[in-house]
Parts: structure tokens; C-alpha cells; sequence
């Protein structure tokens, strides 16, 4: 799933979806042994953060809880803040997070932030 800020980035979710194609077309030479077995990445589903903390997390349970939705991998908030909030709740369900933006050297601490 992506925990995505789409404010003033109204192209957040095509790129996602465009990304997952990539990887999820096993023919295009594009990372196609990125998941053993030929597994894929069968759903993305992109949530606007809203680079805030608050509505990071509310949208993160949400997520959990719509249609028992298993997120076994998070692409993070473009915000430090909100993608540490996040970070802090889905290390607690093993849930691993990256970040295309997020800059606050705390997120690299293995300490706390195991993944």
C-alpha cells in the first residue's frame, strides 16, 4: 500500500500503479526476479497522507481494516513525521516502510525503526 501526499502531486497514483506494472510484468527485464517463485505485488492501493501525522494514522487503520486487506509492505508519506508515526505502528505488525522522501536521519535508526 501507499501512504501517499497527493497534495499538489496529483500524479502520486499513476506513477504508483505504473511502478507496480513494472514489477509485477515479469517479462520486461524491469526487476523481474524482485520477488521469488515468480510471485507478484497483486494489489496497491494509494491514500493521501496529507503529510500529517494524524491522518496518516487514521488512514493507515482504515486501510487495515477495509475488506481484511493484508499489507505485507508500505510505501511511505513523502513527510518525516508522518512516516514516522507510521513507522512506529506498522514495525509493531512486522510491516516494513520505505520512504521516496522522507529525510529525518531518525528514520535510519535501527533501533527504532527495525525495518
Amino acid at each position: 500500500g501507499g501512504l501517499l501526499d497527493s497534495n499538489n502531486f496529483d500524479w502520486v497514483e499513476e506513477i504508483f500503479d505504473f511502478v507496480l506494472d513494472l514489477i509485477n510484468d515479469k517479462g520486461n527485464g524491469w526487476h523481474d526476479d524482485i520477488f521469488p517463485n515468480g510471485n507478484t505485488l497483486v494489489e496497491g492501493k494509494v491514500v493521501n497522507s496529507e503529510c500529517d501525522e494524524s491522518v496518516a494514522l487514521d488512514k493507515y487503520w482504515n486501510s487495515l481494516r477495509s475488506n481484511n486487506t493484508i499489507i505485507h509492505g508500505l510505501v511511505g508519506c513523502r513527510c518525516s513525521g508522518a512516516s514516522s508515526m507510521i513507522a512506529r505502528i506498522s514495525k509493531l505488525e512486522n510491516i516494513p516502510q520505505v520512504s521516496p522522501s522522507a529525510s529525518s536521519a531518525k528514520l535510519s535508526d535501527k533501533n527504532i525503526f527495525p525495518f
